[in-house]
């Protein structure tokens, strides 16, 4: 399977499965870098992240040791309301406020 294939192209699903994918990995700040990378990727690539996307990043982070975990949950979280304001298809859960406020609480 080639890449740049206009047949065979991941969905949101398919990112989101590699991003649960990066948050099972023992070192959690490597686990949250290599998510976003793939976040970003899927955003270069046109599909729109959905809540599970933003939940999983969410989770990621929150269980990481970055030193500056809120600021990152906290852009995430506004980049998601955003998204939710320009496009309605991004509703935040409450799996995704718990995970926002397990961050911001640490």
């Amino acid at each position: 399977c080639q890449e740049d294939d206009p047949t065979i192209a991941p969905n949101v699903e398919t990112y989101n499965a590699v991003i649960k994918a990066w948050t099972r990995r023992g070192d959690a700040k490597t686990s949250f870098h290599h998510s976003l990378q793939t976040f970003e990727r899927m955003r270069d690539n046109g599909v729109i992240p959905n809540e599970r996307t933003y939940s999983l990043l969410l989770y990621t982070l929150a269980n990481s040791a970055i030193p500056d975990a809120a600021d990152h949950g906290e852009n995430l979280f506004k980049l998601m309301r955003r998204e939710a304001q320009l496009s309605g298809t991004v509703t935040p859960t409450s799996n995704t406020y718990t995970q926002y406020m397990t961050i911001l609480s640490k």
